[in-house]
């Protein structure tokens, strides 16, 4: 059985597999990647968060909120993917054992004075299904010496009556089991209620040494993932295949998932920001019918190529935002864009990289990628220097940098009016620079982009460039999307691109793409 650890509260104990190969020397992975000890593999990884990793989490915790504070977190639910079958459980943050709570207690000087997880006894028709559980005992045991363990049925006895002047504070959104929390508070009957949710993104926001170390090494086996999908491409490759060699990969090297649902958007699909489908040949880019209006254009609704359209404003000229290879030709020469990562010891890595199925860029991909590499550079140059102090800062400096290469792309007319531009500049990327990155892929959500940008956040870098299917815009770059993503730790007085290892020049991309793999 496992418990997988909370931001903060419970330990992680993954199993091991008894033997696995050392995969990465049978793919294109660079030797650098290689030669760490996280992707040389005999055996899938072990990850257990250290004790006193725990104990410095619990403490933040109890040092942030009030004195005689009661602090409750809840598991996240089983879910079902259809009738009894579950999904493989994935935890939003906290423990693996479910239904189960976490509850803190803090003193008059804000020192934790107990610490609980709290489980159900497990019945007979549940352990011949699912496995046995750990015992109340054992799962404290594994989360630290500090740790008591109860049953839900003990919370009436050793803890309801004590602390009914207490502050209650909740840690609970749709992630969470609310039966199981609602249970756990039918036996605490404080009145003096608080979220928690805003408390737990702030802690969450600045990783300790150790988080960095999951999240370089979520990096690095993403990156290995983005080299064999590079080495296996072919002009006429399915999406789907390129997701299936990443998740294969990311596994293979220790990771437990994808830390999302990936994108793989061959061709114009790319101008969809969160295409999904994955499930299209590259340079056969095909339109499900979704939220958009259809155009009036000469395919029928029925035709599953069909064009679809988004308007550039309230009073705007709708633009193609995908079509057929009528309106983007030469498909071998098609680019994918794929924007995945994956989840190691519960940390999410997030990278995009684009590469054209040929092996080799054309000139036009050229001119867009190398555009949106400028402004990704100038961007981290921003970061590295200091200029920005925020999110929202390097969004701004985003916005200047994605101006100067509409025009020197020609897809603004050094004629048009300052209202047009911002209008074209929305189209042309609709996304912000970046978001927060830990335990969530979209991390710390409460947390606003004006927030100082400290030691031990760490963020993404992802300009973009989607060039719409409109004659408005230059026919020969119509329907190239690009988007180059990095994951970014600051520190005290420099940065860390914690993705560095995955190919990004156009140079180093041909050259992944060199050796090619075998396919499946």
């Amino acid at each position: 059985m496992r418990i997988l650890g909370q931001y903060g509260l419970l330990t992680q104990v993954v199993e091991c597999s008894s033997r696995i190969r050392d995969w990465s020397r049978a793919y294109s992975v660079p030797a650098s990647l290689r030669s760490s000890s996280t992707c040389r593999l005999p055996y899938l990884l072990l990850v257990a968060t250290p004790f006193s990793e725990l104990v410095r989490r619990r403490q933040e915790i109890a040092r942030r909120v009030a004195p005689r504070s009661v602090v409750i977190v809840a598991a996240a639910p089983t879910t079902y993917m259809t009738n009894d079958i579950p999904y493989r459980f994935r935890q939003a943050g906290l423990a693996k054992e479910t239904p189960a709570a976490i509850i803190l207690i803090t003193d008059n000087q804000q020192q934790l004075n107990r610490t609980i997880i709290v489980t159900e006894k497990q019945n007979e028709t549940d352990r011949i299904w699912n496995g046995a559980r750990l015992s109340a005992d054992d799962a404290a045991a594994s989360c630290g010496q500090d740790v008591e363990g109860l049953y839900i049925d003990d919370l009436a006895r050793e803890v309801g009556p004590h602390y009914t002047s207490h502050q209650l504070y909740i840690n609970s959104t749709v992630q969470y089991d609310q039966k199981f929390l609602q249970q756990v508070l039918a036996h605490l009957p404080s009145t003096n209620r608080f979220s928690a949710n805003a408390l737990f993104d702030q802690i969450r926001l600045v990783k300790s040494l150790y988080e960095v170390e999951m999240m370089k090494t979520s990096a690095k086996i993403a990156s290995i993932g983005f080299c064999n999908a590079m080495s296996s491409a072919y002009p006429g490759q399915n999406e789907q295949e390129i997701d299936a060699i990443l998740e294969s990969s990311f596994r293979l090297h220790g990771a437990s998932m994808h830390a999302y649902p990936p994108v793989v958007a061959g061709g114009s699909n790319a101008i969809t920001l969160h295409y999904i489908s994955n499930n299209a040949a590259i340079g056969n880019a095909k339109s499900s019918v979704g939220s958009f209006q259809w155009s009036s254009c000469h395919h029928s609704r029925e035709d599953f190529n069909c064009c679809k359209r988004i308007s550039a404003g309230s009073k705007g000229t709708p633009y193609l935002i995908r079509g057929t290879n009528e309106h983007h030709n030469h498909v071998e020469h098609d680019l994918v864009l794929v924007d995945a990562g994956c989840e190691y010891g519960l940390y999410c890595s997030d990278i995009t990289r684009c590469w054209p199925m040929s092996g080799q860029f054309t000139e036009e991909q050229s001119l867009v990628y190398e555009a949106v590499l400028t402004i990704q550079r100038k961007c981290i140059e921003a970061l590295e220097s200091k200029v920005v102090t925020s999110l929202h800062n390097l969004h701004q400096v985003f916005m200047v940098e994605l101006e100067k290469a509409a025009f020197d792309l020609g897809l603004i007319s050094p004629h048009a009016t300052r209202t047009s531009i911002l209008s074209k500049l929305k189209v042309l990327c609709p996304h912000s620079i970046g978001h927060y990155l830990g335990l969530d892929v979209h991390d710390a959500r409460s947390i606003s982009n004006i927030n100082p940008l400290l030691p031990g956040m760490v963020i993404t870098v992802e300009p973009g460039l989607y060039i719409p299917i409109h004659a408005s815009f230059p026919s020969r770059l119509r329907g190239i999307g690009v988007r180059i993503e990095d994951d970014i730790v600051i520190s005290e007085n420099n940065i860390d691109v914690l993705s560095q290892e995955c190919p990004k020049m156009i140079s180093d991309i041909e050259r992944a793409m060199s050796t090619k793999q075998p396919r499946l």
